[in-house]
């Protein structure tokens, strides 16, 4: 595994499963009964192409990161959040359910603080700590200095 991808591990896999979730969504679709794909209020078609639409947004994410592109991680951070952003605006539109209703208030919530947590740190400019950067000097460093 290169550096990139170590560094950034936890980033590939919340993509990988992402990329399988909405695949296996979609297996799920096409087994879906007429009876059933009439009722739900989601159209299928909109399930559909957004479904494809993610798969490949987020293998594109991913060989973002896996070949270090640059910008890949950036684009694939923003590209989770688009999903979330997503997922909220989808669940506010076509939510029925009296159930899922009652707990658009706490996802909101949940969505509002992580947004406020993402803006915060990009605001910050936190960056991941490098090992080179706390390496102590050798005598062998000094030494070799300081016979110029």
């Amino acid at each position: 595994m290169s550096s990139s991808q170590s560094r950034h591990r936890w980033l590939l896999i919340l993509l990988g499963l992402l990329t399988l979730y909405h695949v296996v969504d979609l297996f799920r679709l096409a087994r879906l009964p007429d009876e059933i794909l009439d009722t739900t209020s989601l159209p299928i078609a909109f399930r559909l192409v957004t479904g494809v639409t993610w798969v490949g947004l987020f293998a594109w994410g991913m060989l973002g990161v896996v070949r270090g592109y640059r910008g890949g991680v950036r684009r694939a951070r923003y590209l989770i959040v688009g999903f979330v952003l997503y997922t909220v605006a989808r669940l506010v539109v076509f939510t029925r359910a009296e159930y899922d209703r009652q707990r658009l208030p706490f996802v909101l919530a949940v969505l509002a603080f992580l947004m406020i947590t993402f803006v915060v740190v990009r605001l910050i400019g936190l960056k991941p700590r490098r090992h080179h950067d706390n390496l102590e000097r050798t005598s062998y460093d000094i030494g070799k200095n300081e016979n110029r």
